[in-house]
């Protein structure tokens, strides 16, 4: 009995890139990345691991009722602009709200006259 020489083929590629390709469905389900998602940026850069520890993090809190203050954060901000590093503020301000330089800048100047307004003269 003869074997066909490109059935023999066929058959090696299934046995060898069906487990590669188990494996890396494995992998993206742990990952969270489903098949036809392109996977997070961070997850690329090295910070998946970040990204999904906030994002449990953001569910336990959520499950808990438990809601962030928005002013405990600019703590940063205002120790920035006290300091008079204005630009630093701006970028501590995007980074932490996730908005673009614009809503970053004004809420800064904002918050600049604020601190002006309540220091007493």
């Amino acid at each position: 009995m003869s074997v066909d020489p490109w059935l023999l083929i066929v058959g090696a590629l299934i046995v060898l890139i069906l487990p590669m390709l188990i494996a890396v469905l494995i992998v993206r389900r742990q990952q969270g990345v489903a098949l036809g998602d392109s996977p997070d940026p961070a997850r690329l850069s090295g910070d998946w691991r970040i990204v999904r520890l906030e994002r449990r993090v953001d569910r336990l809190a959520a499950a808990l009722g438990i809601e962030e203050d928005p002013a405990e954060d600019l703590e940063l901000v205002r120790a920035l602009l006290r300091a008079g590093r204005t630009i630093q503020a701006i970028r501590a301000y995007r980074e932490l709200r996730g908005v673009g330089l614009e809503e970053a800048r004004a809420a800064v100047e904002a918050l600049e006259r604020e601190l002006r307004s309540a220091e007493p003269p």
